[in-house]
């Protein structure tokens, strides 16, 4: 699916009026990331969960959010509950996942985002 490029408010407000799904959304971000890897930029995928977060905002399982269903990238120095952080070392190759996430990322989920990769 190939969809345009928008603001952040004109896709969230794409999503919450059902113009566009969540998960049309996260499926086009990991078919443009997936097409980018030379860049080796992010480390973790995790378009598994991208994909169910999108399925609750579709159900409508979520509370909204200014961000709701944008595919959003949280660069691996930020902490993400439930994933390390490695902050793009080898030497944290084996930190233990964080807890809790970081207010960034916090906020950003709170907002409706979709994390699709770190």
């Amino acid at each position: 699916m190939i969809l345009e490029p928008g603001s952040i408010t004109t896709l969230s407000r794409a999503v919450r009026e059902r113009r566009v799904t969540a998960t049309a959304l996260v499926v086009t971000s990991i078919e443009r990331i997936e097409n980018a890897t030379a860049l080796n930029v992010l480390s973790q995928a995790i378009f598994d969960e991208a994909l169910e977060a999108a399925d609750r905002i579709e159900r409508g399982e979520t509370n909204g959010g200014a961000f709701l269903g944008v595919p959003t990238l949280i660069k691996d120095l930020e902490d993400l509950a439930g994933h390390q952080t490695r902050k793009g070392s080898l030497a944290l190759r084996d930190v233990v996942p964080a807890a809790a996430n970081a207010v960034v990322p916090g906020r950003l989920l709170a907002a409706g985002a979709v994390v699709v990769r770190r």
